[in-house]
């Protein structure tokens, strides 16, 4: 499984164990049939589903040397997204404790994982990721 995978799997695992902001989207007639991977691609303004994306943006940002905009493909998204979302969820982990926690409980999951697969690793960066051959890897799509 490749990197960007494993992280989404890790926000995924992390964000629908335990957080309200889960409940409050499953409750929602909307989506409860959706996987998780599912909700975070809709074009959709909803506070939790927005938190949702916002953390695999960061991420997956922080674990690879995807671009911003190779990053804003993955999602459908601008690069300017990307980065609004990752500064959204550095700012909201020094006012907000709960998501500080989640962020670390996210962190802790995937060095867990990093670890087991690839031995001690200390700030780990992925030089490359390997998209699939019919993925586009230039231009934009629009949010």
């Amino acid at each position: 499984m490749d990197v960007i995978e494993e992280i989404k799997k890790a926000v995924e695992y992390v964000y629908t164990d335990s957080t309200p902001e889960w409940f409050a989207i499953q409750a929602d007639k909307r989506f409860n049939k959706m996987t998780f991977d599912e909700v975070v691609k809709i074009k959709c303004r909803m506070r939790e589903i927005v938190l949702a994306r916002q953390l695999n943006y960061y991420f997956i940002h922080k674990y690879t040397n995807l671009s911003l905009k190779s990053i804003g493909l993955i999602f459908t998204c601008n690069h300017s997204t990307v980065i609004h979302g990752r500064d959204t969820i550095n700012d909201l982990c020094d006012s907000d404790k709960s998501i500080k926690s989640m962020v670390d409980s996210i962190m802790n999951h995937l060095r867990d994982i990093f670890e087991f697969q690839y031995g001690k690793i200390v700030g780990v960066r992925v030089e490359s990721v390997n998209f699939p051959a019919n993925y586009p890897q230039h231009g934009y799509l629009c949010c």
